[in-house]
């Protein structure tokens, strides 16, 4: 049986002998690779999962940098508006 072979399962008494013994031991091998599987993959991500939180953590600070950047030039531009507008005014009134 290959399924055997390729779990290392190695069974004690020889393999099973009916075609529903053999259909379960493939199940239950099958199984067992997909939870083992599973596990390892749960455990890595715990691992993974740590080393993103920084990069989240500098990714925020940047986009609060950027939008600090953007409320200055926002200020600066309004300052520049008030000012022309200032200076429109002063033309079009007639001088004494």
């Amino acid at each position: 049986m290959g399924a055997g072979a390729e779990t290392t399962v190695g069974f004690v008494e020889g393999s099973p002998e009916t075609v529903g013994g053999a259909v379960t031991s493939a199940v239950l091998m099958v199984a067992g690779f997909l939870l083992l599987s599973l596990i390892s993959a749960a455990l890595a991500s715990l691992f993974v999962r740590e080393d993103e939180e920084p990069i989240e953590e500098r990714e925020e600070a940047v986009e609060r940098q950027i939008l600090d950047r953007l409320a200055a030039i926002e200020r600066r531009l309004e300052g520049l508006d008030r000012h022309l507008a200032d200076g429109e005014t002063r033309e079009t009134e007639p001088e004494p």
